[in-house]
């Protein structure tokens, strides 16, 4: 059963990362500076970390791995949190007629 630290760290990702505009100031204020950072350095590879900002799964598993400490609930933080991202998108979508 899911508890509600997996769904709680699932929602945050999504809120953080798609819909809480005062964090996309920030967050793109650092993925800019890492990016600068890492390719000045040409460690091209450690550019694609910017991802974790921006990406509402990366940031769930992430973040359940370092707080649940268990893999399992870890991916299913990561699934939750797409499958909440597709629901909202599609829900939010216009209707084509």
């Amino acid at each position: 059963m899911i508890n509600e630290t997996i769904m709680s760290i699932a929602l945050f990702s999504v809120f953080a990362t798609g819909y809480y505009t005062p964090l996309n100031v920030l967050t793109n204020w650092v993925t800019e500076k890492w990016i600068n950072f890492t390719v000045r350095r040409q460690w091209f590879q450690l550019s694609k970390l910017a991802l974790f900002l921006n990406c509402a799964k990366c940031q769930a598993f992430i973040l359940g791995l370092i707080i649940t400490h268990s893999l399992i609930d870890a991916i299913i933080a990561s699934m939750l949190a797409l499958i909440i991202k597709y629901i909202i998108e599609y829900v939010s979508k216009p209707e084509s007629k």
